[in-house]
């Protein structure tokens, strides 16, 4: 065989393994409130996006995104585009779940939000909830291969044991409803509830805690919910991605600091590198 032909089989595998990686951020950015003081969001945006850029994830699910916030985000990020609405109906400017795509890589096919509740195709509080809770569906097209992805990102209540297991039974069974068994899913979010709880189980049976299957160890710290508190251990892990058809190569919780050596948010974002 000669050198040409093995630099151009080098060349292909080389395209065909860059081809198959993807890198989902789940982050909740904490809601703009200006009762956060140096935590506010007109204090720590610019960071929250500096740290997006960089990593510069394929998808990236947000919670707790009001208007303000989503277009900040939109507007600074080039090659994104979104969907999702806010919790409280269309036009409302309260706080979403809304999925940012890299339109360069892939192309919107679906998409679809429901309500976490007995009603879902309405606007309506489920069970035992505090606050209307929402769900965002998305279906993608690899632009490279035409391969199809579904993703879904979601905020469980609060307070409501009984919503956040009723939310997650419903997540399943619409996921279900889908008729995609056999294909690529990722699910993210923040579930409130840690690996002790029932939410997590009745979700781990259908799908892979993707920090669980990561091939190299999972870097950061265990947990997701700092409270902007940067004194104190992180270890309360409410914040995940899971997934099926997938190989997770790394998982991240990442613990990056603004100049200030504050928190970005009062989470930190989940980053999984997925083949």
């Amino acid at each position: 065989m000669s050198r040409k032909n093995i630099i151009i089989i080098l060349l292909v595998c080389a395209s065909i393994q860059v081809h198959a990686q993807l890198s989902v951020m789940s982050f909740n950015i904490k809601f703009d409130t200006a009762n956060d003081g140096d935590n506010s969001w007109d204090f720590r945006k610019s960071e929250v996006v500096d740290l997006l850029s960089f990593y510069h994830p394929d998808f990236f699910g947000l919670q707790e995104a009001v208007n303000n916030q989503v277009d900040f985000i939109n507007h600074q990020l080039e090659t994104y585009n979104y969907i999702g609405i806010g919790r409280e109906g269309a036009e409302s400017v309260s706080e979403g779940v809304q999925i940012f795509y890299d339109t360069i890589k892939y192309k919107l096919i679906d998409t679809n939000t429901f309500w976490l509740s007995e009603t879902p195709n309405e606007l309506s509080k489920g069970w035992d909830a505090s606050y209307y809770r929402i769900a965002t569906y998305g279906s993608f097209a690899d632009r490279r291969s035409g391969d199809t992805l579904h993703i879904l990102n979601c905020h469980l209540d609060n307070d409501g044991k009984v919503a956040r297991k009723e939310a997650v039974k419903l997540i399943v069974k619409t996921l279900d409803n889908y008729q995609i068994e056999n294909q690529k899913v990722i699910i993210m979010g923040d579930f409130n509830c840690t690996e002790d709880d029932k939410p997590y189980s009745i979700i781990n049976k259908k799908f892979d805690d993707a920090m669980k299957l990561s091939v190299r160890k999972p870097y950061g710290p265990i947990g997701t919910w700092n409270a902007y508190d940067t004194e104190s251990i992180v270890n309360r892990r409410i914040d995940y991605i899971f997934c099926k058809g997938f190989k997770v190569n790394t998982y991240r919780h990442i613990d990056d600091r603004r100049a200030n050596n504050l928190y970005p948010s009062d989470h930190l974002p989940v980053l999984a590198e997925l083949e």
